[in-house]
């Protein structure tokens, strides 16, 4: 476990119950690609949630989504190549075509090196990694405020960035995690689902 998710283990307390965890080996040959290991590290401690009902965070599972993705590794990804991701992958094409490239500057998955998606909020935003790097642990989180098209890119792994948003650190961290909306002194974690469901 990392320093980051030891201090988000603090803020937020350990996880009401844990799942099975997921079998992070297999995911090369399922989508061809691994997962940052401060990632791998979070999903097995706290599974697929959302802190205080506002920013979710996605987990591989073999629970059944009902939208129609595979259940795996292949439907965390299928999330960003045939879900929301491919929304805005659309939005990034029409926006190319105008020449207005600076409004969705970076390619989505499946291009080679895009955006995948790894968690989003109730206003519609986005949390990506920008997978150029060939390896993971060296993806930095990339975030869309869908509502004004702006873009932040956060050179750190995405417990970094959770950790800099539960701080209050991070410039976007009151509108991914509303303070407001807590009914507690601290950040609290929703756990929807594990690998087992």
């Amino acid at each position: 476990m990392g320093p980051a998710l030891g201090q988000i283990m603090e803020l937020m307390g350990p996880p009401l119950t844990v799942g099975a965890a997921s079998p992070w080996d297999d995911a090369v040959a399922e989508v061809g690609f691994g997962f940052p290991a401060d990632y791998r590290d979070f999903v097995d401690v706290y599974g697929a949630g959302a802190v205080n009902d506002e920013l979710f965070i996605a987990a591989p599972t073999l629970r059944p989504n009902g939208f129609g993705f595979r259940t795996g590794f292949g439907g965390f990804v299928d999330q960003t190549t045939l879900g929301l991701g491919r929304s805005i992958a659309e939005m990034r094409e029409n926006a190319v075509a105008l020449e207005d490239e600076e409004t969705y500057p970076f390619p989505i998955l499946p291009e080679p090196g895009g955006l995948l998606i790894w968690g989003n909020t109730a206003n519609g935003d986005v949390c990506f990694w920008d997978t150029r790097e060939a390896e993971p642990d060296r993806w930095p989180v990339v975030v869309l405020l869908l509502s004004s098209r702006r873009w932040d890119r956060f050179d750190g792994g995405m417990t970094e960035f959770l950790l800099a948003v539960l701080r209050g650190d991070h410039p976007f961290a009151e509108r991914l995690i509303d303070p407001t909306g807590k009914a507690s002194d601290r950040p609290v974690w929703d756990r929807h689902f594990g690998w087992d469901g």
